[in-house]
């Protein structure tokens, strides 16, 4: 067996630990959003070097590929996420190594993802269920439940929106618009927004997903924090 990023063995979390009043342990729900905090952190990369006009199509496919994993009640277990992050470190590495050498020629200093983003991934089944449990025990201190409602929508409707661009392209495959929009909002996931730019954001999302069928080719996929905060006063974006 392979052994650990971490020595669970040395500091795993005791099952006291995990029962309070406030939290209630789910393991399904756990591995999804560790899944997903992996993903942010390619993508934090992967959208800055898309910015820069660089892609990588193989970073594209994984993240596809691991976030219907995550999104897919039916296939997501231990299994599949162990399947997934095994592949996931080089992915990772692969997005980082790709941006930082395109800040070279632009002189830019690369910047870092940070958080959960960055956690070590692990490979061991027993591992990732400990690291995902710690990490969404904290996470229940830390965070809205209604900015993690919203979160969990954008997610859904990302899904979709991937689902429905594939369908559209054929060949199991996005147009590479689809990837910058998928790069673009796990990176503003990663900066844990909050309820007003997460509506926001999900309407934007929708809004690509309902654009598709009509014209594939519709506007431009990318925006930023900036431009959501400067949308996100208005009331009608408020729920």
């Amino acid at each position: 067996m392979k052994p650990c990023v971490n020595d669970c063995s040395g500091h795993r979390p005791q099952k006291g630990d995990f029962l309070t009043a406030d939290w209630k342990p789910d393991a399904k729900a756990a591995l999804r959003d560790y899944l997903l905090d992996i993903l942010k952190g390619i993508s934090m990369y992967a959208h800055r070097a898309r910015q820069l006009s660089v892609t990588d199509r193989q970073i594209d496919l994984f993240t596809v590929e691991a976030l219907r994993t995550a999104i897919s009640s039916e296939q997501l277990s231990i299994e599949s996420v162990a399947a997934v992050l095994s592949r996931a470190a080089q992915v990772r590495d692969r997005a980082k190594k790709l941006y930082e050498w395109i800040c070279g020629p632009f002189a830019l200093k690369p910047e870092s993802p940070h958080g959960s983003e960055i956690l070590p991934i692990e490979t061991d089944p027993q591992c990732i269920l400990t690291q995902a449990l710690a990490v969404d025990f904290e996470r229940s201190f830390n965070r809205a439940q209604e900015a993690a409602d919203l979160e969990n929508q954008c997610v859904r409707l990302l899904g979709e929106y991937i689902a429905r661009a594939i369908s559209a392209q054929g060949g199991g495959e996005c147009e590479d618009t689809a990837y910058d929009l998928i790069h673009n909002v796990l990176s503003l996931l990663a900066d844990h927004l909050q309820r007003d730019d997460l509506t926001r954001l999900a309407l934007i999302i929708e809004n690509k997903k309902a654009k598709i069928c009509d014209r594939w080719m519709d506007g431009d996929y990318s925006f930023n924090r900036g431009a959501l905060q400067d949308t996100a006063k208005d009331s009608k974006w408020v729920t």
